[in-house]
């Protein structure tokens, strides 16, 4: 194995220690075998770039996992599915996004089902509509494919004051702001 798929395995071992990473050895030993498993470790590199990045401490990490293995099966279902969604990401600035929001959890800024909301949101989300999501934090009345998207993604609530305005007036839900602050915070927008 390359110094570099070691170095890789250490990181996800310090900052993820709950994901299995039998899967990870086996690709970083025999060395990256396919394009997508090199699409894999990109993705992986990049969400693991941005939890590194965040400083988050051991001692928060630690937390996080002790709270976590207190739910039944919940570890295993958070290691599939983060695993699933950064592999699923089709760019690497998804799965940093989702590094973001992992470090959200992390920080308890958001609970573990929201970090799997979020993520799996944006996986779906088209990532040139995520840039619009400053253009919904106030109350509009602008349409356009992004509010649909957002509406259907269920990060806005359309009609803001009821249908009986008459107008169809988009505006960014908790959910969405969640995800807004969570990238504004990161300074993702600029």
């Amino acid at each position: 194995m390359s110094d570099e798929g070691k170095n890789l395995l250490v990181v996800v071992g310090d900052l993820m220690p709950f994901i299995p990473l039998g899967s990870l050895v086996s690709v970083a030993s025999s060395g990256i075998a396919t394009i997508q498993d090199y699409l894999f470790c990109k993705k992986l590199a990049g969400f693991l770039e941005k939890v590194e990045s965040a400083g988050v401490t051991d001692k928060q990490i630690e937390n996080y996992k002790a709270e976590i293995e207190k739910i039944p099966n919940f570890e295993q279902k958070i290691n599939e599915y983060l695993l699933n969604l950064i592999n699923n990401a089709e760019s690497e600035e998804k799965a940093k996004i989702m590094g973001y929001i992992y470090v959200a959890a992390v920080q308890r800024k958001i609970d573990s089902e929201m970090m799997l909301r979020l993520c799996s949101i944006v996986n779906k989300a088209y990532l040139s509509d995520l840039y619009m999501l400053p253009n919904y934090v106030k109350k509009t009345e602008e349409s356009s494919v992004a509010a649909n998207n957002f509406i259907s993604w269920g990060l806005i609530d359309n009609y803001v004051g009821g249908i009986w305005t008459d107008s169809p007036s988009y505006k960014l839900n908790e959910i969405g702001f969640l995800l807004y602050y969570i990238l504004d915070g990161n300074k993702w927008f600029e």
